[in-house]
């Protein structure tokens, strides 16, 4: 990334996370009024991207503590639309084109009107989110919205982007984002950030009414993760570790260990590396700890076998997951490789 990529991603860190800690600070403290009804959720990530045109800061995550710094995750795509796109296919047709140098964007679902009547059957979450407004064209496909290089400061507020192909639908939750011109003037855009989250202000946070509402803002989050193209495994791992609810609700882990480091301390021949470094250890109600790999979605595949019938077998994608965890496996079918796990951990 350049070095005012650079600047620009750590201007909005650093503003972010001011703003959250002392919102934080100030609920600790009972200094908000009026009393919250809810729990406040506070955003654990922050996701900059860098386009030919733009940078895309959106903020992920949903917890009801704050760290004091946003983890940032990042990404580099060739189109701004990319980050929004989840079938990697568009027309010149794109729902809203922003086109001005300063817009903010609330509340909206971007969809096309042909997929409206299966939308609420297929995704219920829409309904209940509290979007007022869809936005839509009939005709075309692809892209929902696309981003002249006028734009110097876009902002998105708890959008909703639904893409379909072929009766698929995927949908991606924002709750904020920046998508900015790769030369902004940072002045610019640190008035930007004052004027949308005021200083003195809860503006950002979220307070969902029930249990149920913050699972399904949690999942919708990890869900717009995994099915963006690109997106890397370290960064969905890193999201898990901040949510372990997830994990432990899901799969029944009642611990994790995120990216443990184990040296190889009895190494067979042939091994290259001095350490495993699997993704995450989860723990099992019984006590015994499951080795995990996480792999993102293959998108681009329709199929995950190839040959026909007489040799048929999985596509190489599958065969390098399987390696990995055969690698893993062996590790610790050695004693003093085991031994030297449950010591450090």
């Amino acid at each position: 990334m350049r070095d005012h990529t650079l600047r620009i991603g750590s201007l909005v860190q650093d503003y972010l996370s001011g703003h959250f800690s002392r919102i934080r600070q100030a609920q600790r403290s009972q200094r908000i009024t009026p009393t919250p009804r809810w729990d406040f959720l506070y955003p654990t990530h922050l996701f900059l991207v860098e386009s030919n045109d733009h940078v895309i800061a959106e903020a992920l995550g949903y917890c009801a503590d704050f760290a004091g710094k946003l983890v940032v995750a990042k990404r580099t795509i060739q189109f701004t639309e990319d980050h929004f796109d989840q079938f990697r296919v568009r027309d010149d047709k794109p729902a809203l084109v922003v086109g001005v140098s300063h817009l903010v964007l609330t509340g909206l679902v971007f969809t096309r009107a042909d997929e409206t009547d299966g939308l609420v059957s297929r995704l219920p979450s829409v309904r209940g989110l509290g979007q007022r407004y869809r936005l839509h064209r009939a005709q075309g496909s692809g892209s929902l919205i696309a981003f002249s290089r006028e734009v110097e400061v876009c902002v998105l507020k708890n959008c909703l982007f639904v893409n379909a192909s072929t009766g698929v639908f995927r949908l991606k939750s924002v709750h904020f984002a920046l998508i900015m011109h790769k030369d902004v003037d940072l002045n610019v855009l640190a008035t930007v950030l004052e004027r949308e989250l005021p200083p003195l202000t809860a503006a950002g946070v979220v307070e969902p009414p029930s249990a149920m509402a913050k699972a399904m803002l949690l999942a919708g989050q990890l869900q717009s993760l995994y099915l963006s193209p690109t997106v890397h495994e370290t960064t969905i791992g890193s999201f898990f570790s901040a949510h372990p609810q997830l994990l432990h609700s899901a799969l029944g882990a009642t611990d994790h260990i995120y990216e443990p480091i184990l040296p190889w301390v009895d190494r067979p021949p042939g091994v290259d590396r001095e350490a495993i470094n699997p993704d995450m250890l989860l723990q099992r109600p019984d006590g015994f700890w499951d080795i995990v790999d996480f792999k993102t979605a293959a998108l681009q595949q329709t199929n995950l076998t190839k040959g026909g019938h007489a040799r048929r077998r999985f596509i190489d994608y599958v065969y390098e997951g399987l390696a990995q965890l055969a690698n893993y496996a062996e590790y610790f079918s050695l004693p003093a490789n085991s031994a030297l796990a449950q010591e450090k951990y």
